[in-house]
């Protein structure tokens, strides 16, 4: 079944736009239609928009993105690179998932301590501890 921009937009929960810029710098590459020469998308490419959307919420560039969605036709020295891309991401996202971890336990811990004292509200001393705390964070 081919699609407008507007219903691959719509499937993938981006906008249009989205999907028109992702066109321009080839990372779509949609068929024309033979009488309006309207893009016309598939199955496959509303696939690839949700996997761009995805990979751009864990932090990855269009330009990686590109890379990774060439890399199947584009031999070993861009599938190598690809490696490299993904494994440094790994990497990046372990560090903040620490981090985040961390973060979580002082704020359960600070929760817990709140809730035993008289009122169960925190002081302002107590909540700028907490606050600073977190700005401590390496």
């Amino acid at each position: 079944m081919r699609m407008t921009v507007n219903r691959v937009a719509k499937q993938s929960s981006v906008t249009a736009d989205t999907v028109r810029h992702y066109v321009r710098i080839g990372l779509l590459q949609p068929r024309r239609d033979p009488g309006n020469h309207y893009k016309l998308f598939s199955e496959s490419d509303v696939r690839r928009v949700d996997f761009i959307h995805t990979a751009r919420q864990l932090g990855y560039t269009l330009r990686e993105i590109g890379a990774m969605v060439r890399a199947p036709q584009g031999g070993e020295v861009s599938r190598r690179r690809v490696r490299d891309i993904i494994k440094g991401r790994i990497t990046t996202h372990r560090q903040r998932l620490d981090k985040l971890y961390r973060l979580q336990g002082r704020l359960e811990d600070a929760l817990t301590a709140w809730g035993r004292l008289p009122n169960g509200v925190p002081s302002s001393h107590g909540m700028k501890k907490l606050l600073e705390s977190v700005d401590d964070e390496p």
